[in-house]
């Protein structure tokens, strides 16, 4: 992960939630203070360790405490080529598994006339050949793959990790800006979820049932209704499973074994196992507090648009009820 830091402003709210964001999805970072042409020349060396100490205190409390820190302007160019250098000697190129279903996240699409419309993106699983069919998200289209390029040499094959574009036929590139390219029937259309919890902790707020959160999971992210529950024991199972009984929460308490329902405004495109990330992205950019609540992975999933009724008095959720009762001798 590359995180890019405007050395005239330092951290700000967006840049440590990246790099919270990168403390679940990577292992690697490296820190590149740019705009350093807008500090004066003779004032830039010191500007320059002042904020790299800073940044630096700020990752030892993280797993990134040996990261790499480099300065440059690209405006001027100045340190670009060094940091193309790094960038290069710190890839690695890791294990591939080319079995599965295809599975292309889309980050752009867009027309050439007389080819077709192409998408371009990454493949997360999978792989994929000339002449094949893949299914386009949120469209119910299934077109064939007319042509396919990598670093713009043109390929007959495509595998998980690739960075591509491929191009299909008779597609209107404004139905789609981001979303997945996929075979089979890998990418499900959900209308809740149940997640394991795990809270960020520089959280500082409170986590409660009942309360809307902003819920990111691939290229979407919708609001949902959030209902918390846990196992009752301690020393229970720790993977969720619909055969158990789970306790009602009424607000989260960081340490217990802890899942979420979650239930969408709208229904969104995911793959099974996908990553979660929860947040409250009401709260004000400006201030200090970290937005990001907690996150975990899919443990089950719910496709019916009719889920309430059908499906979820399946999930045994209860609540410990007292009473008391006075009375006196008569």
């Amino acid at each position: 992960m590359i995180l890019v830091v405007d050395i005239m402003k330092g951290i700000q709210t967006q840049t440590a939630e990246c790099l919270i964001i990168g403390e679940l999805t990577c292992d690697k970072l490296l820190v590149v203070l740019n705009k350093t042409d807008l500090i004066p020349a003779d004032k830039r060396a010191d500007k320059i360790a002042k904020v790299r100490k800073k940044i630096s205190l700020t990752l030892s409390k993280t797993k990134f405490k040996d990261a790499e820190i480099i300065s440059c302007s690209a405006a001027e160019k100045d340190g670009v080529e060094n940091l193309v250098s790094i960038i290069s000697n710190s890839v690695v190129i890791g294990p591939r598994d080319f079995s599965g279903d295809f599975v292309f996240s889309v980050d752009h699409c867009f027309g050439v006339k007389g080819q077709g419309t192409v998408l371009t993106g990454t493949c997360l699983s999978g792989s994929i050949s000339l002449n094949d069919t893949v299914k386009i998200s949120n469209t119910k289209l299934e077109k064939k793959i007319k042509s396919i390029q990598v670093f713009r040499k043109s390929v007959d094959k495509l595998y998980q990790g690739d960075r591509a574009g491929i191009c299909v036929a008779q597609f209107d590139p404004k139905l789609i800006e981001r979303g997945l390219v996929y075979t089979g029937n890998v990418v499900k259309t959900v209308y809740a979820v149940i997640i394991d919890i795990n809270k960020v902790a520089y959280y500082k707020g409170s986590i409660t049932t009942k309360m809307k959160y902003h819920v990111s999971i691939g290229h979407e992210t919708v609001l949902a209704q959030i209902t918390f529950f846990k196992t009752e024991s301690p020393t229970s199972e720790a993977s969720f499973n619909m055969d158990h009984s789970y306790l009602y929460q009424d607000t989260y308490q960081e340490g217990d074994k802890g899942f979420a329902l979650l239930q969408f405004e709208h229904p969104v495109l995911c793959v099974e196992e996908s990553m979660v990330i929860i947040s409250r992205l009401d709260m004000d950019i400006n201030t200090p507090a970290c937005r990001l609540a907690f996150y975990g992975k899919l443990r089950h999933i719910y496709t019916s648009p009719d889920y309430v009724s059908d499906e979820l008095s399946e999930l045994n959720i209860f609540k410990y009820k007292e009473r008391e009762d006075r009375w006196r001798d008569e």
